[in-house]
């Protein structure tokens, strides 16, 4: 089987580091760290079963990162459901904050219907910088550093 469907040598994937999950099987060899992405709560089997073949195939799972997008047609709890999929598979996490493809500067940030600026950003700083999602999702943090922004989180629900 080949670790890449259709995608040339197996040193050429690697060496442009994005992989598609829905092309990864069970018999993956590897040089660098793998950079997968997990924009959507349909993908959540394909996503497991990547991480799976690829830790079973020997890459530790600290050479993975995920990159979670948020903030575009999602809720944050469906946000958060992704970002806990993937602390829970022990992989290393990275939000990344949805910006329109037309958006030409960096501010005003785009901020999705049911998110706040300050949601985002606290989201988005509690999984990158924090390590508390180690020990506690990101409403519990929600309620013990940012109990104003808790109305914020209940109307995006």
């Amino acid at each position: 089987m080949e670790f890449f469907s259709g995608t040339g040598t197996i040193a050429e994937a690697f060496r442009r580091r994005g992989h598609d999950v829905l092309t990864i099987d069970a018999d993956p060899e590897h040089e660098a760290d793998l950079r997968l992405a997990f924009d959507h709560p349909n993908l959540t089997e394909d996503i497991t079963r990547a991480v799976h073949y690829i830790t079973e195939a020997g890459i530790p799972k600290s050479k993975i990162m995920v990159y979670a997008l948020f903030n575009f047609k999602d809720t944050p709890r469906e946000a958060e459901a992704r970002m806990r999929t993937l602390v829970d598979l022990g992989v290393r996490v990275y939000p990344q904050q949805y910006v329109p493809l037309d958006q030409l500067e960096r501010h005003p940030r785009f901020i999705g219907k049911h998110w706040t600026q300050q949601l985002a950003h606290k989201f988005r700083m509690f999984y990158l910088l924090m390590g508390e999602y180690k020990k506690m999702d990101f409403p519990q943090h929600l309620l013990n550093s940012y109990p104003h922004l808790t109305k914020d989180w209940e109307r995006g629900g």
